[in-house]
């Protein structure tokens, strides 16, 4: 943000409001209602963009960069690029011989051969690469077009009927061999069903941090709506997204996550940390799943073993199993920092002399009473882990 601060952006866009604007637009007369349409058209344009966000921006400026920036949504969660160095030369070749006199239906035209008495009348038929894109669907060419816009290659004059102009840029493809990465047509609703794929083999730890985000802001909806304020005058996103993370369950926890001051905490805390220890205790999780999640959320916070069993009135080797077992459900557990890898190793190699069931008792006799029974523990949650993995 301006403040130097972490922060996000999130962009809301349906094309239902690109059509309500352009109507908008339409209804108030202006000498300027063709480029009011044309910056409208762009704006639709970044909202669809498959390349980086800012390129596009600072192309828009008319600064050229070719380095992603690395943060937006789409360097983020890049869609898959091929090399479209033919496709841009036969696209910035075509306009080039079309004197730079036509818009970008008309040049998708050309380059498709199309048999528009347009074409014909203009002489468009004539150009060598009249044709060279026929085997590219009129849609897919548009798409390369706008890609090739976004990154500066070329630029539409507004104030010239929208035709279509070669940038400097332009010149590194056509004369110094410049490489061209675009991105296929098809790839948009391929990255969409990507995205949901991930959504859905989302970690077990996070999916329990969107609950509890989820339960929170639940909550704050309910405070706001009693109080008749708006949402964000409780806590705002980014606050309940580190309660969910941090799972404070005091005062003094309350008040290191950010955005809770002294006067919200006495306001508010209480509510949140209410739900935050229902969620994480026996009411909010039922038995034995919620009490290894209270100790995964102590671990979490950096407390040691030795910490966590003080603080809940447990033996240290309750602790230890609970994390072996929060290990072999895939959450993030160090297990290196609490069994070596020779005490590993020793411990799965006993188990091809026992017999099944094996008992704990049984490892820790036949390696000599050498391993502790709670490393012991830790050493068979690494091998189910293993196991698993395949």
């Amino acid at each position: 943000g301006r403040d130097g601060a972490k922060a996000d952006t999130l962009l809301f866009y349906s094309y239902q409001d690109v059509m309500m604007l352009e109507d908008i637009l339409k209804k108030n007369e202006s000498d300027m209602l063709d480029v009011k349409i044309a910056k409208l058209g762009r704006m639709r344009q970044y909202a669809e963009a498959v390349g980086c966000r800012r390129r596009i921006l600072l192309s828009y400026f008319s600064e050229d960069t070719q380095k992603d920036c690395g943060n937006c949504d789409i360097c983020r969660n890049p869609p898959q690029a091929f090399d479209g160095t033919v496709i841009a030369q036969k696209a910035l070749s075509a306009i080039y011989r079309l004197r730079q006199s036509a818009g970008m239906t008309t040049i998708v035209d050309v380059l498709r051969g199309s048999g528009k008495k347009e074409i014909f009348e203009r002489g468009f038929h004539e150009i060598k690469t009249y044709g060279a894109g026929s085997d590219i669907p009129f849609l897919e060419w548009q798409h390369y077009l706008l890609q090739l816009l976004n990154y500066g290659y070329i630029e539409v004059a507004h104030d010239q009927n929208g035709v279509v102009k070669l940038t400097p840029a332009s010149q590194r493809v056509l004369f110094e061999d410049e490489k061209v990465q675009l991105v296929r047509f098809a790839t948009i609703r391929e990255r969409q069903q990507a995205e949901k794929t991930r959504a859905q083999q989302a970690t077990k730890p996070q999916r329990v941090r969107d609950e509890l985000f989820e339960k929170l802001r639940q909550l704050r909806k309910q405070l706001a709506q009693e109080r008749g304020v708006p949402p964000y005058i409780v806590f705002n996103d980014a606050t309940l997204e580190e309660m969910a993370a941090t799972r404070p369950m005091t005062d003094e926890e309350m008040k290191n996550v950010n955005g809770v001051g002294e006067r919200k905490l006495q306001l508010y805390g209480s509510y949140f940390i209410d739900a935050i220890i229902e969620f994480v205790g026996p009411a909010g999780n039922q038995g034995k799943a919620s009490t290894y999640q209270v100790t995964y959320e102590m671990y979490q916070r950096g407390l040691a073993v030795e910490e966590i069993a003080r603080k809940r009135q447990m033996g240290a080797s309750t602790i230890y199993s609970h994390l072996a077992i929060l290990y072999e459900q895939g959450y993030d557990i160090a297990l290196e920092e609490m069994v070596s890898p020779a005490e590993v190793d020793k411990v799965l190699k006993s188990l091809r002399y026992l017999q099944e069931p094996y008992k704990l008792k049984d490892i820790y006799d036949y390696l000599g009473e050498q391993v502790p029974y709670h490393r012991i523990r830790l050493a068979l949650a690494y091998g189910n882990r293993e196991e698993e993995r395949g």
